[in-house]
């Protein structure tokens, strides 16, 4: 079904508002598509496979989860693992890993033939390299090469709000959340560490409020409101027509209406009062869609 769906399709470009001729589209995903990060992923692994087909340049990773951080128990001959680990996936995004500089470009010309082979092609402008020599070893610069295009070497590489360094040290990366942190804590100065007498009466959270009296009478009255409008905005299209059949309001109402009045019903701790205010709104619904006084 998949392949059907993109079978045969074409696309237009808009340009100043003219639009060009359909052309076919023998490659690539729909735009937007919500199926396009499945058929990617599979054509991406596909192409990983095929490049990667007589050989694989890897990593080796060596742990042990027994200990608090001691990286001498590292030396050690026994309770040691190693991972092995070739490339590192997130999205579209592809990190390659080797342990010598040879490897590294024997691996990217691979890359490179592979994505040739799939109708992809790899951004120089967004490709990285960041060598990380040992620490007692000295740092040469490393000679990356895509279809003769040399890749810029990183110091520092930003990738989903962390950080990664040459050296493996994290200093920068805590200075950067140490500075965040600080404007976070700045943006309250005023409005909050400055101001006396802030005691919160209740706090709402993910559309469930929280009292400081640990009851919920707050909280069914919020949901009671909801769910009255949530009712209201039916009024019109579905309770009030005639060609809607009963069975369907009711389902409706118990679609809509119920499950708004009981939100986060899970946590509550409910008394006999609040049952009642609850029973008494669901009841009076139900009068309204089947026309009873």
């Amino acid at each position: 079904m998949v392949r059907q769906f993109h079978d045969g399709m074409t696309a237009r470009v808009t340009d100043n508002g003219t639009v060009s001729e359909a052309f076919a589209g023998n490659n690539r995903v729909k735009q937007g598509c919500i199926l396009a990060p499945s058929p990617f992923s599979l054509m991406f692994s596909a192409m990983l496979m095929d490049a990667y087909r007589d050989e694989q340049p890897v990593i080796r990773i060596a742990y042990r989860t027994d200990e608090h951080l001691n990286s001498q128990r590292m030396h050690a001959t026994t309770h040691v693992s190693t991972a092995t680990v070739h490339d590192l996936f997130f999205a579209d995004d592809c990190a390659l890993k080797t342990v010598t500089e040879e490897d590294m470009q024997r691996s990217t010309n691979l890359l490179f033939v592979g994505c040739a082979n799939f109708g992809l092609t790899i951004s120089i402008a967004k490709t990285v390299v960041m060598h990380q020599p040992r620490a007692s070893a000295e740092y040469n610069a490393p000679r990356i090469n895509v279809n003769g295009a040399q890749l810029k070497n990183m110091k520092t590489f930003a990738y989903l709000e962390s950080t990664l360094s040459r050296n493996t040290r994290i200093d920068h990366e805590v200075a950067q959340q140490i500075s965040e942190a600080s404007q976070a804590f700045g943006r309250l100065q005023a409005s909050v560490w400055n101001r006396h007498g802030i005691h919160l009466k209740t706090f709402a959270y993910l559309g469930s409020t929280l009292s400081r009296n640990t009851r919920i009478d707050y909280e069914v009255t919020q949901q009671i409101s909801e769910a009255i409008q949530a009712f209201g905005r039916l009024q019109a299209s579905v309770w009030n027509r005639h060609g809607i059949h009963l069975n369907i309001k009711l389902k409706m109402n118990k679609a809509v209406v119920l499950t708004t009045l009981l939100y986060g019903e899970e946590t509550w701790t409910i008394y006999s009062n609040q049952a009642r205010k609850l029973n008494h709104f669901y009841l009076s619904c139900l009068r309204r869609i089947l026309k009873l006084r």
